[in-house]
């Protein structure tokens, strides 16, 4: 994959974007700010899997965990950079979490994101590199996400917390 340009769109605090997935990550909702900072039209989204603004700087241990924590029901916080269609990016603070029908059946995911804070832009900018350098250094996949992931650990808990509490800590 071609690297793409290193143009930044920021958020700003009252964008709130909107978006649902179904059980296999691919969306069936947007919101016009979704489309404003992704650079798609509607129907260039729905029916797409979320990979379709996945940056290439986020590493596969980010990825992992989100998935892990949906899967068992949980739901997820992360700072995530994300590819616009025109090969732009932007940060954006993310919450994901189960949306569920009358009888408490999962029938997808319903994702937030807002404006993350500079401080938070500056850690994960500078940790996501790392991640991604521990995962290209191991021949079977599993083995560096492992080892990515707790490299990520290790960063974050120096300050105390884990995953979850260092990334809401931003916001309270």
């Amino acid at each position: 994959m071609a690297v793409p340009p290193s143009k930044e769109i920021k958020m700003k605090p009252e964008d709130i974007i909107v978006s649902k997935m179904d059980n296999e990550g691919r969306y069936t909702y947007c919101n016009d700010v979704f489309m404003e900072f992704s650079g798609f039209f509607e129907e260039e989204i729905l029916g797409q899997h979320n990979d379709l603004i996945r940056h290439p700087d986020t590493p596969e241990a980010i990825l992992r965990f989100m998935w892990n924590k949906l899967q068992q029901g949980d739901e997820f916080f992360g700072v995530n950079k994300n590819l616009c269609k025109n090969g732009n990016y932007y940060w954006s603070y993310v919450n994901i979490f189960g949306n569920y029908d009358a009888k408490n059946q999962l029938i997808g995911y319903m994702s937030t994101r807002r404006c993350p804070p500079p401080e938070a832009i500056d850690f994960f900018n500078e940790l996501y590199p790392q991640m991604i350098e521990i995962e290209s250094q191991y021949n079977d996949s599993g083995e560096g996400i492992d080892a990515s992931y707790n490299f990520m650990n290790e960063a974050i808990s120096k300050g105390g917390s884990g995953y979850d509490e260092y990334v809401c800590s931003y916001f309270k």
